[in-house]
């Protein structure tokens, strides 16, 4: 509630304000970028492993399984990049009365 206040330019409270801040904060530190990062090796490491396993041999839609988080992860980063984005916003949000 408190991003789509802030993305649509909308008047906050002092306490929204702060708020806003500290989840924007925490969406763009190095942090929170681990997450999607952890997703994306897990699925590497799934896709290699079983072309590994497979010695030559035709992948089978199993092999690609592992697709699915690398997706999912990317998602994420980019999600937690539009948030960081807003970070312009802060300095420009009006204040409620």
């Amino acid at each position: 509630m408190i991003v789509r206040k802030l993305r649509k330019g909308e008047a906050m409270t002092r306490d929204e304000l702060d708020y806003a801040k500290q989840v924007v904060a925490d969406r763009s530190s190095p942090m929170a970028f681990c997450i999607p990062f952890t997703l994306f090796s897990l699925g590497c490491y799934y896709v290699f492993g079983s072309l590994q396993h497979l010695h030559g041999a035709t992948p089978s839609e199993r092999t690609f399984l592992g697709v699915i988080p690398m997706f999912t992860s990317t998602n994420l980063a980019i999600q937690l990049l539009r948030s960081a984005r807003l970070r312009g916003r802060l300095r420009k949000a009006p204040l409620a009365t």
